[in-house]
């Protein structure tokens, strides 16, 4: 996107950061790709889409986030609701995503230990939700004999 407000409007860094109300250091690390200092947060994402007047998709596709489908285009107001089972998927996409960078060693043995435990909790989740799907249905299938 950066490149895009280059090629379209001249504008540098230093300008984009200005008319996006985002700091150029959080700037240069999206440009970068550099999520050592933590992932971008939906307000500031969302701070910059807005003061541009760009669409959410983009940014929400790189960063793996799902658009609501009240957000998606000719449905009026946006508005976000995170889905759960998606945070953890998100999760370890980003991990994955940093580690296709070629991160320092420490830092990518510390990145794969995390990817691990994301791909644990979201395993359990995913488990768990098996589990109370078929107590349900028990539950139901109990109730109906009764």
């Amino acid at each position: 996107m950066l490149k895009q407000l280059k090629a379209e409007k001249g504008w540098g860094i230093v300008r984009v950061a200005d008319e996006a109300e985002v700091s150029r250091s959080t700037l240069t690390l999206w440009r970068d790709g550099d999520w050592t200092k933590g992932v971008p947060t939906r307000p500031v994402v969302e701070r910059f889409c807005n003061n541009l007047k760009l669409k959410k998709d983009e940014p929400y596709a790189y960063l793996r986030w799902e658009l609501d489908s009240r957000e998606r285009p000719g449905r009026g107001e946006e508005i976000f609701e995170p889905a759960p089972e998606r945070d953890l998927d998100g999760l370890v996409r980003r991990i994955e995503l940093r580690l296709g960078q070629s991160p320092p060693a420490t830092e990518r043995r510390d990145l794969e230990r995390q990817l691990v435990r994301a791909r644990r909790a979201r395993d359990a989740k995913r488990l768990a939700d098996e589990l109370i799907a078929e107590l349900e249905a028990d539950l139901d299938e109990g109730r109906r004999q009764a």
